[in-house]
């Protein structure tokens, strides 16, 4: 299976997860909550979570190839919080506050796919 393959898996998964959280709405959440000052900002979090779904394909394919290194997994997740200047608690605690405000939660994962697209159409020289 080679990278190209990896990607389009990646971006189904996060469509599949971007139309959970779209189903999963409640109906009388119109209005977009106010982000608290402490929570990582919706553009923040687009970032890191596509760093992430980067970071996490690229493992997995390095466990599909029997190269799996517990060191690297560890490297890997900890450069794309250093990359951000950011915890893996303060991501935790924003991840959490965004579940409880579903449709925030959404643009975020939605925004998560675009990013993703264009990266990969970047990669392989095509337009997404």
């Amino acid at each position: 299976m080679s990278l190209k393959y990896n990607w389009i898996a990646l971006s189904v998964v996060i469509m599949i997860i971007a139309a959970f959280a779209a189903g999963c709405s409640p109906a009388d959440e119109k209005k977009s909550a106010s982000v608290p000052d402490h929570i990582l900002a919706p553009d923040s979090m687009v970032s890191i979570i596509a760093d992430l779904q980067i970071a996490e394909a690229t493992l997995r394919e390095y466990r599909r190839l029997g190269q799996e290194d517990p060191a690297r997994n560890e490297a890997f997740m900890a450069a794309v919080f250093t990359k951000h200047q950011v915890t893996p608690q303060h991501y935790d605690s924003s991840t959490a506050w965004y579940q409880q405000h579903l449709l925030l939660y959404q643009q975020i994962y939605t925004d998560v796919v675009t990013r993703l697209s264009q990266i990969q159409a970047a990669e392989t020289g095509k337009t997404p």
